[in-house]
């Protein structure tokens, strides 16, 4: 009985996990559920179960919560269980219109218990922190960022590899990169150089083309700077973030590209993919513009990445500058195909089709099911299919 119990908690896992590795991290709500009535079983499944039940740790403030989630995260850190733990969410969510008494306390105790915590947590390799919109004072909604900056300063995650960031404005990045002594800043720099995976994510409550942000995206990219030896990046926005500092990345080992709510030229684009372009395989585009230069550039010249094995392209387009490529009005689309590229340019469909060609033949190679072609017009293309079959 003792024996089976392995093969039992691999397929739960594999059920609670997405096949693609780095689509942020998922909150194992069931595979908690799942693990934590397997260690019931008998003290083989304890065992067997415990290893997979605290390799990740939730401690996220949400309204309403009747015990602070930073309590499992202590008790873990000062169990047998701490070896086991890998990763570990912080942060807040969901503020924006909610009673701030629960977060002021929630941020005052984490700025107390975190140091302690991953001390003691000596396998931990991924970190996610959420500072979303909230109605606390400035002052006091940067303690989570500073406490997690610190953390980040003095050595506590050195043998960090996954690192998602999610703040409310691309500026507040700056608050990880300054403040602190040089040396310290010599260790964040090692820290961020050792990730295979970085995410960063900009979370206002304001409309994607409300307000947006073209200037204050430095901090933001300086950390993707520092971070080379990434091979999954992922940069999103609920606002347009301008990419001005694309020509300054040097990415040479990227395989996952993951880009939202952004805006930058057709060169800077492809620039980027095509520093990695003998180890990328998948590139997901969504909600970005182009402030220069044309589509059709960019989807041509990924159609020479050599294994290029899943594109995932919706509701990009042109900058309002670009009047000679901006759509003014769509005609609707079939819901269960949204739009590629909102695009008037016949060559831009062109290329995205052909682009798709590219893919299902390096699919096919692999091994792989082809991706489906719409049967509607290229311009309005795009595939709601998820890969979940890359193999690593």
């Amino acid at each position: 009985m003792l024996t089976s119990s392995p093969q039992i908690l691999f397929c739960v896992e594999n059920e609670a996990n997405s096949s693609y590795p780095y689509k942020g991290f998922n909150s194992r709500r069931n595979e908690v559920r799942h693990l934590a009535a397997l260690r019931l079983v008998n003290r083989g499944f304890c065992a067997s179960a415990s290893p997979q039940l605290f390799r990740h740790i939730v401690a996220i403030c949400v309204p309403l919560q009747k015990e602070s989630p930073l309590t499992r995260l202590v008790g873990v850190s000062n169990s047998p269980y701490a070896k086991y733990v890998e990763r570990i969410e912080v942060g807040f969510r969901l503020f924006e219109n909610s009673g701030v008494e629960p977060l002021s306390l929630y941020l005052d105790d984490l700025a107390g218990v975190l140091p302690g915590c991953l001390d003691r947590l000596p396998n931990i390799n991924a970190v996610e922190l959420h500072d979303t919109p909230s109605s606390l004072p400035w002052n006091k909604k940067r303690a989570a960022v500073n406490t997690f900056a610190t953390a980040l300063h003095n050595g506590s995650l050195l043998n960090l590899t996954d690192l998602e960031v999610t703040l409310p404005n691309a500026l507040e990045f700056g608050q990880i990169l300054f403040g602190r002594e040089e040396s310290t800043f010599q260790i964040l720099q090692h820290t961020l150089q050792s990730l295979r995976h970085l995410g960063l994510h900009v979370a206002t409550d304001d409309d994607l083309y409300s307000r947006p942000d073209l200037t204050n995206t430095a901090h933001l990219f300086r950390l993707v700077e520092l971070a080379v030896n990434v091979s999954s990046l992922t940069i999103s926005s609920s606002i347009p973030l301008g990419y001005i500092n694309f020509r300054s990345l040097r990415l040479l080992h990227l395989k996952y590209l993951d880009l939202k709510g952004g805006e930058a030229s057709a060169e800077a684009l492809y620039s980027l993919v095509e520093q990695s372009k003998e180890s990328i395989r998948s590139v997901r585009f969504h909600k970005f513009k182009l402030n220069s230069g044309r589509w059709e550039i960019v989807l041509m010249r990924m159609s020479r990445l050599p294994r290029i094995l899943d594109i995932d392209i919706g509701s990009c387009g042109y900058s309002n500058a670009l009047e000679t490529h901006r759509v003014d009005t769509l005609s609707p689309c079939p819901p269960a195909w949204p739009e590629a590229i909102l695009s008037q340019a016949v060559n831009d469909g062109m290329a995205l089709r052909f682009l798709l060609l590219q893919v299902n033949e390096n699919r096919l190679a692999a091994g792989l099911s082809v991706m489906p072609e719409s049967p509607y017009k290229c311009s309005y293309w795009g595939s709601p299919y998820v890969l979940r079959d890359i193999p690593s």
